[in-house]
């Protein structure tokens, strides 16, 4: 359950108290996340955990903040959204509502109406962690993302991006980048290197081990070096070579020498 602590602020956490933390800092990648307020009568301002995703071309929102927030749909769309790792999708009719996004800090805000869905995504995206908080705070950087959870309840689509991004980026670390938007700045890229245990692989290569075998006789084979056994030729091959050796006639100026090279006396 989502509770309130009765301060002007809440901060939308998780669907269940019991939610594991998954401390993953140093090793893990980070995404373009970011905190913005909502401001939900009577129940003050909820904050949110929002995510930018360029390969999406709608705003999305979880039914869980729609139900929590009260939010009124304003029209309904016919979509099918497709999703990595579905081979097929099917054509449903969802449910449009609008909602106003508004920077922690400061009054920057922006209006979105967005496709509710049961749920953003299963997977628990990373927060920044604290050093690396320390890293942007020394840099002069506030970052965008202050949330706790890793839980994602809005993904903002390519459709809005240009209206939330700056154009000012920082590099805080060799893998590490922070981009300007009306939130703050939003870390992305890798928190440090990733650590992977070892994996096994197989490598197969099929191969015709007879012809292999035969490559490798050839090396010692006397045929390499032009010389065949008598038991190895053919009867007809000892034919053809016995006329070759008797007719082939090389000459020199005062004698005539057969294939061998030996002297050819007579004739």
């Amino acid at each position: 359950m989502v509770g309130f602590s009765g301060e002007a602020m809440t901060s939308l956490v998780s669907l269940s108290a019991k939610e594991k933390k998954i401390n993953n800092a140093g090793r893990s990648v980070l995404l373009q996340t970011f905190s913005a307020l909502v401001t939900a009568k009577p129940k003050g301002n909820v904050q949110l955990r929002c995510m930018l995703d360029g390969n999406a071309n709608k705003y999305f929102i979880s039914r869980e903040v729609v139900e929590l927030l009260d939010l009124k749909v304003v029209d309904k769309e016919a979509l099918v959204i497709h999703t990595f790792g579905s081979e097929t999708a099917e054509k449903r009719i969802y449910d449009i509502v609008e909602i106003t996004l508004q920077n922690v800090q400061t009054n920057k805000n922006i209006k979105i109406q967005a496709v509710v869905i049961d749920s953003i995504t299963s997977a628990r995206i990373q927060i920044p962690s604290k050093f690396i908080r320390n890293i942007a705070l020394e840099r002069g950087i506030e970052l965008a993302d202050n949330s706790t959870s890793e839980r994602i309840h809005v993904l903002i689509g390519s459709d809005y991006i240009s209206e939330i991004l700056g154009e000012r980026n920082i590099r805080i670390s060799k893998r590490l980048i922070a981009v300007d938007s009306i939130f703050g700045y939003l870390i992305q890229g890798k928190e440090g290197e990733v650590n992977c245990k070892d994996i096994s692989a197989n490598h197969l290569i099929a191969e015709n081990e007879e012809l292999g075998f035969d490559r490798v006789r050839k090396l010692w084979s006397l045929e390499t070096i032009g010389i065949n056994p008598d038991d190895e030729v053919p009867l007809s091959d000892k034919e053809l070579l016995k006329s070759f050796e008797q007719n082939t006639v090389y000459t020199n100026k005062d004698m005539k020498l057969d294939c061998y090279g030996r002297k050819i006396v007579g004739n």
